[in-house]
């Protein structure tokens, strides 16, 4: 593609000794708006060897093949990983290519055309005459039964009728039918809705097709498919994975395979560092929560043991989750079925009808391409994901996964350090330009693409029209702006704090750009895939330019110093304040005697260090030098 040729890049360009510098990388989730990672990564790349990665949704995808791409590095030097991913525009944009990856199941392929009709940026005319010339065709039986049966009411009624009065009746039929018949229509594709859904586990999509397999193919580039020949997401997903990481399709990667990758020479990793980590979330709608990705065996999710089933063969710790191979048939490739079993084991437990459930395999034994769907199982678009645990009776029941977006779709406390030795970098994906938004104070443009720290909060948090519009669409703005809040502000908040806003590129993106466009043109992919790069090249500016500690990076740091200490400072106030003892009650325990009665080895040992805490002098100082908002130390669960 020719506007995409400028962007090309050699794997010399990841293999250069000059690369000394580690980064994190943290991806949002937006379905097609993912589009813009691929340059913005293999940028970054030029300059960072990526050591964490993580995202959510789309961003896990993302994820996924940039940990394959820096693993291929770490493990055999070579920087064609990233070559391959930087191939990934050329191939989304192809026509047809973006469609083919998000293919419906066949009993959701009448629901899935008819949901992508109000998508993009066609005139609002055009596409309710678009909807409603499709609903007439796909259900046209409708219309004609019920043009058929009130035009026999009418005759019946007026029999015999009379030749002039016969068109008349004809007439009336049709324009009543056709009305009776979009009302028929709703209520069949309500009813259908439904019965999809219910049947085909959540979804429209499994993202896998058991006939459409290219794994099998070790020689194929599945970034030059035709538009025809590209299977469903996770067929070509599973396979551009193992080209990416220069692996064999029959042994997929897994988070151990990451974790343990080779160290930079010039890196002194810690004891036990993860050479690349990589996380993502997923949300369980059954328990109402969301789990970082992959499970943590200490999270004791079932309620009854199964000692028999805890460790597998290396001595590694099995989460307490189940799975039935029937299930992740519908999922996954026979190359990645065939490896999870080979790592779980049978529940020692008997069960009702006799289903055989495997317990999950340890994290390190989870190929990364299972995380990866159970974090982009978007609602309704794919199916969710189903796995199991025992419940106090001992008996299985059914925990139903859906989207990470759900809970986090920016998960920017992953890979986070009070103070960071090496930048954590967030992509943010933002909807339209500032004009497109209602105006608070003095207009301020700062383009597509913006360190969220150099512009006015006003400009990157969201400011929802719900007044400005028909009282329908006011209505329908607040239910959407009600379960964004619900959805997104744990994400906006953390986005706003000072530590953190520095480190966000935000990439702004128009109606027609990403989200739910599915056909989008090529000329639309080649403006996103610039955006990206845009958006690499400006981190890269301010983060690793100017000299050998960037003044950026440097300042960063600083800031990040006066954050964390003004929060400190803020909780360890609170912390003697508690410690001191209760005088309005002088008969309550005092911590300090609480602590010197813990069954430990060395209580003194644990009484001291707790009494030097709370007689640590403290600098209000600090009050002072942070800048607003206020960093607060979390006093809530982090996925």
């Amino acid at each position: 593609m020719s506007g995409m040729a400028g962007m090309a890049f050699s794997a010399g360009d990841f293999e250069s000794p000059d690369i000394r510098r580690l980064c994190d990388v943290v991806m949002k989730g937006g379905i097609t708006s993912g589009v813009v990672y691929p340059t913005a990564i293999c940028k970054l790349a030029t300059t960072y060897a990526i050591k964490n990665i993580g995202g959510t949704s789309v961003g896990a995808i993302a994820a996924a093949i940039t940990a394959a791409a820096e693993y291929r590095r770490r493990r055999f030097g070579s920087g064609d990983g990233y070559v391959q991913l930087a191939k990934l525009p050329g191939f989304l944009g192809q026509p047809g290519a973006l469609p083919a990856l998000f293919r419906p199941d066949p009993p959701a392929r009448t629901l899935f055309r008819i949901a992508m009709i109000p998508i993009g940026a066609a005139p609002t005319w055009q596409k309710w005459l678009r909807l409603i010339g499709t609903l007439l065709l796909s259900y046209f039986w409708i219309p004609l039964l019920t043009i058929a049966v009130i035009f026999g009411v009418f005759a019946a009624v007026t029999w015999p009728v009379p030749a002039g009065a016969l068109w008349r009746c004809l007439a009336a039929s049709l324009v009543f039918g056709t009305v009776a018949a979009l009302v028929g229509i709703v209520f069949r594709v309500v009813y259908q809705l439904i019965g999809v859904l219910d049947g085909n586990q959540f979804g429209w999509c499994h993202g896998y097709s058991s006939e459409r397999s290219v794994a099998s193919d070790t020689n194929r580039d599945v970034t030059q498919l035709a538009a025809g020949d590209v299977p469903p997401l996770f067929n070509w997903l599973e396979a551009f994975i193992a080209q990416t990481a220069g692996t064999p399709r029959a042994q997929p990667l897994t988070f151990g395979d990451l974790w343990s990758a080779p160290q930079p020479s010039w890196h002194a990793a810690a004891p036990g560092e993860r050479c690349i980590d990589f996380r993502m979330v997923t949300t369980c709608v059954t328990l109402g929560r969301p789990f970082a990705l992959p499970f943590d065996p200490k999270e004791q999710i079932g309620a009854t043991p199964d000692p028999a089933t805890d460790f597998d063969a290396d001595n590694r710790v099995r989460p307490s989750l189940y799975f039935l191979p029937e299930d992740l048939e519908r999922y996954f490739s026979d190359d990645i079925l065939n490896y999870v079993k080979a790592w779980a084991a049978p529940c020692a437990l008997p069960q009702e009808g006799g289903k055989v459930y495997w317990r999950f395999p340890a994290a390190e034994r989870v190929p990364i391409i299972v995380a990866t769907r159970m974090s982009m199982s978007f609602p309704v678009l794919f199916c969710a994901f189903p796995l199991y645990a025992l419940d106090d009776n001992a008996k299985m029941q059914a925990l139903w996964f859906s989207d990470g977006g759900l809970s986090s779709n920016f998960p920017i406390h992953f890979f986070d350090s009070p103070l960071p030795r090496w930048p954590t970098f967030a992509i943010d994906l933002l909807p339209g330009p500032p004009q497109a938004r209602p105006r608070i104070g003095p207009r301020y443009d700062p383009g597509s693409v913006f360190m969220e720290s150099a512009v006015p909060r006003s400009t990157v948090n969201p400011w929802n029209r719900l007044s400005s519009g028909s009282a329908q669409g006011n209505v329908l703005a607040f239910a959407s702006a009600l379960l964004d809040a619900t959805r997104s502000w744990q994400d906006v908040t953390l986005g706003t704090l000072p530590g953190n806003a520095g480190r966000i590129v935000g990439i702004r993106l128009s109606p027609d750009q990403g989200g739910l466009n599915l056909n989008m043109p090529t000329a639309t992919i080649e403006a996103m895939t610039q955006l990206g790069l845009e958006a690499g090249t400006k981190l890269v500016d301010v983060f690793a330019s100017g000299a050998s500690d960037a003044p950026g990076w440097k300042a960063h740091r600083w800031l990040r110093y006066l954050a964390i200490m003004g929060a400190f400072t803020r909780w360890a106030t609170g912390y003697q304040t508690g410690y001191l003892p209760f005088g309005e009650l002088p008969a309550q325990t005092t911590y300090e005697e609480l602590v010197r009665g813990l069954p430990d080895a060395d209580p003194s040992g644990v009484a001291d260090s707790t009494q030097r805490l709370a007689t640590l002098p403290l600098s209000t100082r600090f009050y002072d030098l942070e800048e607003p908002p206020i960093a607060v130390l979390p006093t809530r669960p982090v996925v």
